[in-house]
């Protein structure tokens, strides 16, 4: 038998599906995962151990060191302009005593360029993403099926509680909370499950649900999950 390289991809691809969580309420802030490479002390074998269980966070985190080792790319850039610069001030002052105003030119540079990578390590549309795990199960109510007991020929998922939203998702899960099922992007709160997804299911077996709805200004929010048994 000869194993393929995108079939290795594939596989490695549903194990990183299988340990993304369904809820994002025990995740740490964006802020504690930017802080641990150098300074998150107390509590950082917790966020490690939680980075190797949620593929999520692991992402995050990626992205996080990604903008780290490009601020540090810029800096080391930076840092011979900035020298070059300062000579030329210390010349210019020994000449010119009135000229030593324009020595914080470079500094005000290098101050500058921080500020602004500073700003995009700690975006305030990640802040706000953050500030939304935990608070979903207010906003949003999964109607049907919750806690019910469903046929096969009634496969159809509900939700209420927001009213203006740019879209949502709908996600499927086994009772062992394997992603069985995504939606394409739905702009109603209403969905049927599809037929060859139907045809999957088993007979009295447990199953989840749940949605997560994005507004026009980036924000998330998602639900809490439902369960339900299929009866034929």
């Amino acid at each position: 038998m000869t194993i393929k390289t995108d079939d290795i991809k594939r596989l490695y691809r549903t194990y990183l599906e299988e340990k993304r969580p369904a809820s994002r309420e025990e995740c740490p802030s964006i802020k504690d995962l930017a802080n641990l490479p150098t300074k998150i002390r107390k509590g950082r074998k917790k966020i490690i151990r939680h980075l190797l269980s949620c593929v999520s966070c692991s992402e995050e985190l990626e992205s996080i060191l990604i903008i780290l080792r490009s601020q540090q790319d810029l800096m080391d850039d930076l840092k011979p302009l900035v020298e070059e610069n300062q000579a030329k001030h210390d010349k210019a002052k020994r000449r010119f005593p009135r000229l030593i105003l324009k020595g914080f030119v470079p500094y005000a540079i290098a101050v500058a360029v921080l500020f602004i990578v500073a700003f995009i390590v700690y975006r305030p549309d990640l802040a706000k993403n953050t500030e939304n795990r935990g608070k979903t199960t207010q906003i949003i109510q999964t109607l049907s099926p919750a806690d019910q007991k469903i046929s096969r020929s009634s496969l159809k998922i509900e939700w209420k509680g927001i009213e203006k939203f740019s879209y949502c998702y709908f996600e499927l899960f086994d009772e062992s909370l394997k992603p069985l099922w995504k939606s394409p992007k739905a702009n109603d709160k209403k969905m049927i499950i599809p037929p060859n997804i139907g045809q999957i299911l088993h007979k009295n077996r447990t199953y989840f649900w749940m949605v997560t709805v994005f507004l026009e200004d980036g924000r998330s929010f998602e639900s809490s999950l439902a369960k339900f048994v299929l009866t034929n």
